[in-house]
């Protein structure tokens, strides 16, 4: 087997050489220290004040349609989570499904 495959080596195919991918810069939603409103917000009758995504400040849970990040939550209370598909490659911005 080695022979074969030493006699056939002018027949290989040549690996092309590696392409660096774009520069991305994803975007930061959540900054530190945290900065947050010495009163929570007031919520619409039936929505919930949870915790933001970045773990720092309470917020108005994002409804069905609404745009999420990973700082503005879905309201999970409702069994709603952020579908990012729509934002293929970078899975960044999402709709509340």
């Amino acid at each position: 087997i080695h022979r074969a495959f030493a006699q056939d080596s002018s027949k290989m195919l040549s690996i092309p050489e590696p392409v660096a991918p774009e520069p991305y810069n994803r975007t930061q939603y959540c900054q530190w220290p945290c900065k947050c409103p010495k009163t929570p917000p007031t919520c619409p009758p039936g929505v919930s004040l949870i915790m933001d995504g970045c773990d720092c400040c309470r917020a108005c849970a994002k409804q069905v349609g609404e745009v999420c990040n990973e700082k503005a939550n879905c309201d999970h209370h409702r069994g709603l989570y952020c579908d990012y598909s729509a934002d293929k490659p970078r899975y960044e911005k999402g709709v509340c499904a």
